[in-house]
């Protein structure tokens, strides 16, 4: 990509985000701007400087309680969970803080953070707040957007920097001429893009601060801390008619390999109307619960909002502990299962020990039972992908879990567990892989069936489809094309006697099959043009090498009008992979 201007007329790398003449929406001053004439850009030196004063009372304080929150293991290093209840934002380190009308300032929450040990989980608004939007609505047009993370792309010559790119929802579909580039590079964003940060290889949406427009979540499980390589970091985006505003945070700083924020979900986990932000990562054995909530029983400055968070520990399965140190999966997704009002968090995990494969993993669920949080009995299973959704139009979600290795069922396969009673609260276990009756294409090595999942309506019938996704499928075009396997929702579940594979070698799909393609690599289901029913999103990320692409099917599941769009028509680089996370 040829240097250009960026959308404030800056001058940008080659392989920086933004293109000559390109249009970008009007933004707030401080969420893209660059540095006043003269200044010079703050360093992540800086940030460390401006971060630990403040909280290294709070953080002795918090030590006290750490046996209570996260027993240590023999042999494995400990870190210091918060003290129970809510702790206030840190943004030590590398994170610094950039001002915005919903949250308190940094010095004003370091002087509350004493007020806030020992104070109860449930949080309890104290007034009205504004109409909360649906996820990825980030402008509040009653249209969902498409955020689309490339973890690889390169930026300011940083190969795997990773930036995130918004695609807001017309009535068409996604309008490309009205987009976001976000990553590191500029003052928007705590930190600066470096070799390997990924950011954006995770993306969420809730409106955490209900303030009318939905808030963008971005993981960047690569970031190095003072803690050292792969510790991780999440940025915070709030949306807004105009653009985003961003913050970076963590309760207490991750450790080296701890890759956190390369899981991150929302529920809202106590029914309390404001959704919790959740983010884990493979290295850990914890979750994170941030809440934009009001605190009860805390000091003036908690009590007027801005992100605090818990620390929650995965549970244990017998003798085994629960989460390797770079384990191969960790994976989390957030909807009420129970049926109750409430939202539970679904985690699947890798145990650390264990010779067989298809026992190594398992799923629970977080919920709250009206005096604190608990965790379901854990189910042995294998898979590393996982998406929640009601497919049977029934009060209660399905939990589905993808295995797409060859460990378990060659070629890979998809698990739909209903939700059922104590002590695991799922039920009904129904394995779908290609071998199954109905179900294109036939089960082989290397097929990667159920690499991506999504849960839309595509027909607006009430039941759940599945689109599972298949980018190692072989197709005319070459080896490893790719594909999705849409199965409708119904009565009882997904019915796999109406399915469509879909895939470049389509009728009205854009392009064709090519080897390494990876069709299907990632995909999400939202009502992009506000219509009711769910357009169908799908990745390439090996389109053209390390281009990528976009498709989008239109509302009702037709072929008819699919677009798609790489690199190009929204102005990132090359490398960006495009389609290798889309949120949803």
């Amino acid at each position: 990509m040829v240097a250009g201007r960026g959308q404030h007329g800056r001058d940008l790398p080659a392989d920086e985000p933004g293109r000559a003449g390109e249009q970008h929406l009007h933004v707030p001053d401080g969420s893209r701007a660059g540095h006043p004439a003269g200044a010079r850009r703050r360093t992540r030196s800086d940030s460390v400087r401006t971060g630990r004063t403040d909280n290294a009372t709070n953080w002795t304080k918090c030590a006290k309680d750490i046996s209570k929150l996260v027993p240590p293991r023999p042999g494995v290093r400990h870190r210091p969970p918060p003290a129970s209840g809510w702790e206030s934002s840190t943004r030590s380190s590398q994170v610094r803080r950039f001002a915005s009308r919903r949250v308190a300032t940094t010095a004003a929450i370091a002087a509350g953070a004493a007020a806030l040990i020992g104070v109860s989980l449930i949080s309890t608004p104290s007034s009205a707040a504004a109409a909360p939007a649906a996820p990825f609505d980030f402008n509040g047009d009653g249209r969902r957007d498409l955020a689309i993370g490339s973890p690889d792309a390169g930026v300011a010559a940083k190969a795997g920097a990773g930036l995130v790119t918004v695609v807001y929802g017309g009535t068409s579909g996604p309008n490309t001429a009205q987009r976001r580039v976000i990553s590191q590079y500029g003052a928007a964003v705590a930190g600066e893009p470096e070799v390997g940060d990924k950011f954006g290889a995770a993306v969420d949406s809730a409106d955490l601060n209900k303030d009318g427009f939905a808030d963008l979540i971005i993981g960047s499980p690569g970031e190095a801390t003072t803690n050292g390589v792969r510790a991780g970091t999440v940025t915070f985006g709030y949306g807004s008619a105009t653009g985003f505003t961003f913050e970076t945070l963590h309760a207490i700083e991750p450790l080296a390999e701890d890759r956190y924020g390369e899981t991150v979900t929302v529920a809202d986990i106590d029914n309390d109307g404001w959704p919790e932000a959740a983010i884990g990562g493979p290295g850990t054995e914890y979750i994170d619960l941030w809440t934009w909530a009001p605190l009860e029983n805390a000091g003036a400055a908690a009590k007027a909002g801005g992100p605090h968070a818990k620390r929650v520990a995965l549970p244990g399965n017998g003798g085994i502990s629960a989460q390797a140190v770079g384990a191969e999966f960790f994976k989390i997704d957030g909807a009420d299962v129970f049926g109750d009002a409430g939202g539970e968090i679904v985690a699947l995990w890798r145990d650390e020990q264990g010779t067989n494969p298809t026992e190594q993993g398992h799923v629970a669920m977080l919920f709250f039972d009206g005096a604190g949080l608990q965790w379901t009995a854990p189910v042995t299973t294998t898979g590393h992908t996982l998406a929640v959704g009601n497919l049977d139009a029934d009060a209660r979600p399905e939990v589905v879990v993808g295995q797409y290795s060859n460990s378990g069922f060659n070629g890979g396969q998809v698990t739909v567990w209903q939700a059922g009673t104590a002590p695991t609260y799922l039920t009904g276990a129904r394995r779908i892989h290609q071998d199954t009756t109905g179900i294109p294409g036939a089960a082989e090595a290397g097929d990667r069936f159920g690499q991506s999942l999504s849960i839309g309506d595509a027909d607006n019938d009430g039941f759940g489809d599945l689109a599972v996704g298949v980018p190692g499928e072989d197709l005319p075009g070459g080896a490893d094309a790719g594909a999705i396997v849409f199965i409708y929702g119904s009565a009882t579940g997904p019915n796999t006697g109406r399915v469509w594979a879909i895939n470049q070698e389509t009728s009205n799909i854009p392009g064709g099959s090519e080897a390494n393609d990876r069709f299907g690599g990632a995909s999400t289901q939202l009502d992009i043009t506000g219509d009711g029913k769910t357009e169908l999103s799908i990745g390439s990320p090996g389109e053209n090498g390390t281009e990528g692409l976009v498709t989008t099917l239109k509302g009702g599941l037709t072929s008819v009008g699919a677009a798609a769009f790489g690199p190009s028509a929204v102005g990132v680089t090359t490398t960006a992979r495009l389609g290798s996370v889309l949120g949803g």
